[in-house]
């Protein structure tokens, strides 16, 4: 076996491996014995035809490709162990030659190389955010929201109430939508069941019976029902309004374990604040790792992008699935397939790879020691959390390998740390009012549309 190797873009390797003939021969013969037994061949008992009839059978050149299937993997193996390549993945191998010798090209994937540039006067800076009165009062009201009653409305409807009516209906002169007591919120400018359907109901009291005509716009998105016109028949039953609670101590008391409607504020306060604080910290690091990124020469396969779009398919939570979880059907119907959807993740997989590759190497470079007793306090910290779940997560932390799983976030927190004192970037402070420690609030959804 003869091996040559070159270099690639991307951290790739290419292994142009020639194969002796002694040892094609032996691959031959191997071919031979597997395909004579599954092969029967007139005037032979089951794996009895000698090699040279069954050959001139079956054509050599189908006992060749045999022979290279049962070949190439185990050569590929050993040409890496030969040129101490270490494989990412699986390789794309490519026949390049069958006479006098079989010759094989093998293009794999390896360990990307990363060359940190000088990061010593990068300088980033966190942004001071202030906690302002409008935001807390805007999380105030969404807790009102929440908590809202819906009570009969004796007036004509309007919108953002809750209106319950019978409803037949035609599409394009076919049965459309046809039942009793449906349950909508008149939210104007909303688009189902067709666009203007809301706002037909809008002056409707209970009791009233309304016809009407509906079109989709010309340039709506789904090109089949461009035009297409509805017909509805609505008997308006029921019209309740919305009724907040007023910002009292009994409205805190509702939301949760607040005695007065100042503690459940300043609890808001000092989420807010802790949010902002979190957001401003991983915008920190965002900034400091692109920077780094931006100084380094980084050469890393695809492959790893690859990897990383498919991780974050899987993991998107707003990726329309049909009820075993697929998206291949329900994007079909889109217009679209999973491989031209999964671009859309390109940009942000490249940045997550880069941020993690730099990362690694800076970890690689610094010797950060996280002992068991730090290991321990933050596992401590998590069942602290955890509420109900603590015994389920005291047992998942119960292995050598999530233990070491905490230990190896811990260090790059650490690292983290670190690099925002290296390059300039002193913790801002967080402005905010009224910011008193108090127990998360408890929150209740709002009623959902019946039809």
């Amino acid at each position: 076996m003869k091996v040559s190797t070159e270099k690639l873009e991307k951290s790739r390797i290419a292994l142009d491996v020639e194969i002796e003939p002694e040892q094609l021969e032996k691959s031959m013969d191997r071919a031979y014995r597997r395909l004579v037994a599954r092969t029967p061949i007139p005037g032979f008992r089951p794996g009895k035809a000698p090699r040279q009839h069954f050959e001139r059978y079956i054509g050599r050149a189908r006992l060749l490709q045999e022979a290279i299937d049962i070949m190439v993997p185990e050569v590929y193996t050993k040409a890496l162990e030969e040129q101490n390549v270490e494989p990412l993945g699986q390789p794309d191998i490519e026949v390049t030659q069958l006479e006098p010798n079989v010759a094989f090209k093998a293009t794999v994937a390896v360990k990307p190389t990363i060359t940190l540039g000088d990061f010593s006067k990068l300088s980033v800076t966190r942004q001071a955010s202030e906690v302002t009165g409008e935001k807390v009062a805007e999380v105030i009201q969404n807790l009102r929201e929440r908590n809202a009653v819906w009570e009969p409305a004796d007036r004509p409807a309007q919108f953002n109430d809750m209106t319950t009516f019978d409803v037949e209906s035609t599409f394009d002169g076919q049965p459309y939508v046809t039942q009793k007591g449906a349950g909508f919120t008149l939210t104007e400018g909303r688009a189902d069941p067709i666009p203007g359907f809301a706002e037909a109901l809008v002056g409707m009291k209970a009791g009233d019976t309304k016809i009407f005509d509906l079109a989709y716009p010309d340039d709506w998105d789904e090109e089949t029902v461009r035009g297409k016109v509805a017909n509805f028949t609505i008997t308006m039953t029921d019209i309740k309004e919305k009724r907040l609670p007023e910002e009292s101590d009994d409205f805190a008391k509702t939301v949760g374990d607040y005695e007065t409607f100042a503690a459940l504020k300043e609890k808001v306060t000092n989420d807010l604040k802790e949010a902002l604080e979190r957001e401003a910290q991983n915008s920190l690091e965002v900034q400091i790792l692109d920077g780094i990124a931006e100084l380094s020469e980084l050469d890393y396969p695809d492959l790893l992008i690859d990897h990383e779009m498919d991780h974050m398919m899987e993991d998107d939570r707003t990726l329309p699935r049909d009820p075993q979880g697929r998206v291949d059907e329900v994007l079909k119907l889109l217009g679209t397939t999973a491989e031209e959807f999964r671009e859309r993740y390109r940009d942000e997989a490249t940045k997550r790879v880069v941020r993690s590759l730099v990362l690694q190497e800076l970890r690689d470079q610094e010797t950060t020691e996280i002992g068991d007793d730090e290991v321990q306090a933050e596992i401590d910290k998590v069942l602290a959390e955890a509420g109900e779940q603590t015994e389920e997560l005291r047992q998942w932390f119960d292995s050598d390998e999530r233990r070491e799983s905490v230990r190896s976030s811990l260090v790059s927190r650490k690292l983290m740390d670190n690099l925002i004192e290296r390059v300039g970037a002193p913790v801002a402070a967080v402005a905010a009012k009224e910011a008193k420690p108090a127990p998360r609030p408890r929150r209740r959804r709002e009623p959902a549309d019946a039809t």
